[in-house]
C-alpha cells in the first residue's frame, strides 16, 4: 500500500528474483495467483492483489506489463523451472454463472504468455503450466447428469490447454459437503462418486 505502480512492480520483481535464487532446486513456481476476477456486474478485471495493487479492466489484447515482467523475471532467473499461473473457477465449473467467462479470460492470458518471448525461449515462451484450484460443491454434483456435465467441461479445459502446449496441475482440491441433505451413507456415496 502506498506504492506507485512502478515501485510495486519493482518490489515484486526483486522478490521473485531473490526467492528463486535462494531456492534454485525448486522446479515448479506459481508466479501469479488469482489475477483474473469477474465482478458482480459481469465485467472482467485484473483485480487488486498482493501482486497487483491497481484494479484495471481486462483486455486480452493488452495484458498488464507486470504479468510479462513477473514471468520474464522468473524465466530469466531459472530457465529450467516450470512456471505456473494459478486460479479458481477455471476448470469447468457448471454451478457458477461467471465461471465460463473467467475460464476464457484466464485461458487467453495464458495463451498470450505462452506465445511471448519465443525468440528467447522457443520451446515454451514465458509460461509452462496453469494451476486449477478445484473448490467443488458436492450438492451441485450429486447426480450423474450434473457430474457428467462437469466432467465434460473439465475435459474441455484440459484439452484446450494441452492444445497450446501448457500443462495443467491440480493445485488445490476440496469438496464442500455441508449442503448435502441425505443420510451419512448417501452423502458418502455422492462424495465417493465425485472423487472417482
Amino acid at each position: 500500500a502506498g506504492y506507485t505502480e512502478d515501485e510495486a512492480v519493482n518490489l515484486n520483481v526483486n522478490y521473485i528474483t531473490k526467492i528463486m535464487r535462494k531456492y534454485p532446486k525448486v522446479k515448479r513456481w506459481i508466479v501469479l495467483n488469482e489475477e483474473v476476477q469477474v465482478y458482480s456486474d459481469g465485467s472482467v478485471h485484473f483485480a487488486k492483489s498482493p501482486w497487483n495493487q491497481f484494479d484495471r479492466p481486462y483486455n486480452v489484447q493488452k495484458l498488464p506489463d507486470y504479468m510479462y515482467d513477473y514471468f520474464r523475471t522468473a524465466r530469466q532467473t531459472n530457465p529450467d523451472a516450470t512456471l505456473i499461473y494459478n486460479d479458481y473457477w477455471i476448470e469447468g465449473r457448471t454451478d457458477i454463472p461467471t465461471a465460463d467467462k473467467k475460464a476464457d479470460a484466464v485461458f487467453q492470458c495464458v495463451k498470450q504468455l505462452r506465445s511471448s518471448d519465443t525468440d528467447l525461449y522457443p520451446e515454451k515462451g514465458l509460461i509452462d503450466a496453469v494451476g486449477f484450484q478445484m473448490h467443488l460443491d458436492a450438492a451441485h454434483l450429486n447426480t450423474k447428469v450434473k457430474l457428467d456435465s462437469y466432467l465434460t467441461k473439465f475435459k474441455e479445459q484440459l484439452r484446450r490447454y494441452k492444445d497450446i502446449g501448457v500443462k495443467v496441475f491440480l493445485t488445490e482440491f476440496d469438496l464442500e459437503i455441508t449442503k448435502l441433505a441425505g443420510s451419512d451413507e448417501e452423502n458418502e456415496n455422492i462424495c465417493y462418486d465425485i472423487y472417482l
